[in-house]
């Protein structure tokens, strides 16, 4: 089973000297827009563009430490914030349940699912 969350974060991502355009493992580098909503993710085989930089300056979820001396970006934290949280069956995608939940995935028991096996 793969899990995928889905919620809302007011928690800005930490732009670093080293998060330069090229670079890998520094920030989420790919996003999709959606009427007026920034979704991202981070994927280890993709490089920041300046495309990236530029959606994420428009939407202001960069925290900038120009310095190096932010250990982690200031939090957002709303206990009370639902999300959806995707459940798939690894070998067919098509298979999957949906929970809305304001309960981190790992603290809750996720649901059963019709997977094949092979």
């Amino acid at each position: 089973m793969v899990a995928v969350s889905i919620v809302k974060s007011g928690t800005k991502m930490l732009l670093r000297p080293d998060a330069t355009i090229g670079s890998k493992g520094k920030l989420p580098f790919r996003y999709y827009e959606k009427d007026g909503k920034l979704f991202f993710w981070r994927d280890e085989n993709y490089i920041l563009t300046e495309d990236a930089l530029a959606v994420y300056r428009r939407y202001n979820v960069l925290q900038e430490d120009p310095d190096n001396k932010i250990g982690m970006p200031d939090p957002v934290i709303d206990d009370k914030q639902k999300g959806a949280d995707y459940f798939f069956c690894k070998d067919n995608l098509a298979i999957y349940k949906r929970v809305i939940s304001s309960v981190a995935v790992g603290q809750y028991t996720p649901p059963a699912l019709k997977c094949k096996s092979k």
